[in-house]
């Protein structure tokens, strides 16, 4: 409009000096419908310029309504954004209520209402307020039914937050019921199935999960490895040789060489009376791939032989001479077996390489069958003292050796 009326006044000023410079002001003449009209040529050019004026004035005048309102709406546009951007500044300070009034206040006229509801919905969960975030879940999806999974989704997710599974699972089928096999509805079932201890369910639900790659690898991965350790440890507790046996069949073959997997593993058949099966297991396992902690779990082994076990140990420590885990299953089992002195000897130069809490606590327990009860005393103050968090404790207590033909051991 500023430019407009700068042009017009140049325009107008040029025109009155052209009056008084030009001596021959011409004529304008217009025949309209019988009737003449006549204007000297300055006369006729302020007559339009008066014309275009007044035609802008209104034209302002009819869209001064309208850009008053989009003025209006701009201003109301960028409060609710301020309220919202406030909004989520409170609730990540901790003012929850206030969060939550400023982003339902911002909700009713912001451009994207359905992030307000959302986030509302979500401080009022903070809040404990369970029946107000429902409501704030309830208007976000009556204003944008077309986001319905986006709100079943933050609404599977808050209930899972709260501990509220049963309603999770109810939800996150509707979800299914929208778009089968949804990617971020399988990842929320397998947290509500890994909270609820279903490891049947999550280890149906794996398939699935790899298939539309709903987590990434190593999150895969470890969800996956827990599913079959926890069935396992389930199966072994239960005592059901059957079902552990199954499970240990339809266990990935990858998943069979990690340790911890065979960990269970060898647990469980213990714990339903397998023994021998766990120790024919853990020879093969050993025999791949060595692992210290599998070699413990063979020392805890109840086998039928101790003597037969104490030999296959010795046989590892052929190759294994300076492994402390293999010499300290060796003392377990010299010690099932009633060779005190060879028992000694092994749990000695074990924890003279690695001082473990275990290894102390055994050789207290074998100077003690050796009616040494001071030494005693101090291998269990050695290994208090190690279980604390201190400082592995300097040296052994010192004791006569006894040999394990040695008749003064109590037991021989």
């Amino acid at each position: 409009m500023r430019k407009s009326l700068v042009l017009l006044l140049v325009a107008v000023l040029g025109v009155l000096g052209a009056h008084f410079i030009i001596e021959d002001r011409g004529r304008v003449s217009i025949y309209f419908r019988d009737t003449l009209y006549e204007s000297s040529l300055p006369g006729f050019v302020l007559i339009l310029l008066g014309l275009y004026l007044v035609v802008r004035i209104v034209t302002r005048l009819v869209r001064a309504p309208g850009q008053f309102g989009e003025a209006v709406g701009r201003q109301r546009v960028n409060r609710a954004q301020r309220k919202m951007t406030q909004g989520l500044i409170e609730m990540a300070e901790g003012n929850w209520a206030k969060s939550e009034r400023l982003l339902s206040q911002g909700a009713r006229t912001s451009e994207t209402p359905l992030l307000n509801y959302l986030n509302a919905a979500r401080a009022a969960q903070l809040q404990g307020a369970h029946e107000r975030r429902d409501n704030w879940l309830m208007l976000a999806y009556e204003h944008d039914t077309e986001a319905a999974n986006a709100v079943l989704l933050t609404q599977a997710q808050l209930q899972i937050d709260h501990d509220q599974f049963e309603e999770a699972l109810a939800t996150l089928r509707k979800v299914n019921e929208n778009k089968p096999g949804h990617r971020q509805a399988l990842a929320l079932l397998s947290s509500i199935y890994s909270r609820l201890g279903d490891w049947t369910a999550l280890r149906e639900l794996l398939p699935d999960l790899k298939k539309k790659k709903a987590m990434n690898p190593s999150a895969l991965d470890a969800i996956t490895r827990r599913a079959y350790i926890e069935s396992i440890r389930e199966a072994g507790h239960a005592g059901d040789q059957e079902t552990l046996n199954t499970l240990w069949t339809a266990t990935p073959a990858p998943l069979k060489k990690q340790s911890d997997v065979l960990h269970a593993y060898i647990t469980a058949l213990t714990d339903s009376r397998q023994a021998a099966a766990a120790e024919k297991t853990l020879r093969k396992a050993l025999a791949v791939e060595w692992s210290s902690e599998l070699v413990l779990d063979y020392g805890l082994l109840e086998g039928p032989n101790a003597s037969k076990q104490l030999a296959v140990a010795e046989g590892w420590l052929k190759t294994h001479a300076n492994d402390a885990e293999l010499l300290l299953t060796a003392a377990r089992l010299a010690m099932r077996d009633e060779l005190w002195g060879k028992a000694r000897s092994y749990l000695e130069s074990s924890l003279a390489i690695n001082p473990r809490v275990e290894g102390y606590h055994l050789y207290g327990r074998l100077l003690e069958k050796m009616g040494e009860t001071e030494g005693a005393a101090i291998a269990f103050r050695n290994g208090l003292t190690l279980a604390t968090g201190e400082s592995a404790p300097p040296g052994l207590p010192k004791a006569r050796v006894v040999a394990d033909s040695d008749a003064s051991g109590p037991d021989h």
